[in-house]
């Protein structure tokens, strides 16, 4: 038995990918774009898949590969 308790914590691209989700509701739009590392692909699809929206890849600028998230 543990005298302390490793509490989990969720990764920072969910907080992103929520906040930018409430602020397309915010301003009610229906899709937002978010550019993502290719590591970050399959976790920020289970999370599209969560919120019952459809993830597809939408434009590079700069070296970075922009996701769009829509079906809100």
């Amino acid at each position: 038995m543990t005298l302390f308790k490793k509490k989990t914590q969720k990764p920072a691209l969910l907080f992103c990918l929520k906040q930018q989700l409430e602020m397309a509701k915010e301003k009610g739009e229906a899709s937002f774009y978010y550019p993502l590392w290719e590591h970050e692909i399959s976790l920020a699809a289970a999370w599209a898949t969560h919120q019952h929206m459809l993830m597809e890849k939408d434009h590079i600028t700069d070296g970075n590969v922009y996701y769009k998230f829509y079906g809100i």
